[in-house]
């Protein structure tokens, strides 16, 4: 049995898929790709956490979201 390799980009920070280099390594490397964005609800508790910021974050997430389904990239979202 033989593994396949594949690339994982994990959008921690930084949800843009314009100028995001990790991400345009991966696509480079012509491997699989999985692209990752976990949500921490624990991190909403922090003191600087801001309204605004989570607000922000969901809507670039739906900007994300829409620029993938432009470019016909197959989506799936686990809970």
């Amino acid at each position: 049995m033989s593994l396949e390799t594949v690339n994982i980009v994990w959008f921690k920070r930084d949800l843009r898929i314009v100028d995001h280099e990790p991400l345009d390594l991966a696509v480079s490397a012509g491997k699989p790709l999985i692209l990752l964005d976990v949500f921490e609800p624990f991190v909403m508790a922090y003191d600087d956490s801001d309204v605004r910021h989570w607000r922000f974050l969901y809507q670039s997430m739906l900007d994300m979201q829409k620029q993938f389904l432009q470019k016909h990239v197959n989506q799936r979202r686990c809970k």
